[in-house]
């Protein structure tokens, strides 16, 4: 299994390992996601929640687990589910990813 980052403040950007030279393109195998997918933090709602789950081949969510909590149950109730939810573009032959996810603040 694989390690990808996944940081989200205000907008998604997937963090690579190792230095990239700018006519280097994108690791292929990388866990992409759909950007309407993605969940979002309240505006208003000033602190990091974090998450890390498995990505498949198949761009499929799963073992959901939540590492840094919002203090607010309901809120990281929900943004649990929305997580659980997400689907990523298919990457075959590229095996399961570990995805950690920070959503910031919505600013």
């Amino acid at each position: 299994m694989t390690t990808a980052v996944l940081l989200l403040v205000c907008s998604p950007v997937l963090l690579f390992s190792g230095e990239k030279k700018k006519k280097d393109k994108p690791d292929p195998c990388l866990p992409q996601p759909v950007m309407s997918t993605v969940p979002r933090v309240p505006k208003g709602f000033h602190r990091n929640v974090m998450f890390a789950f498995d990505v498949d081949e198949q761009g499929e969510v799963s073992n959901v687990k939540l590492t840094q909590s919002s203090g607010d149950r309901k809120l990281n109730q929900d943004l649990l589910e929305k997580v659980k939810a997400m689907k990523f573009k298919e990457r075959t032959g590229c095996g399961t990813f570990h995805v950690p996810l920070n959503l910031g603040p919505d600013i």
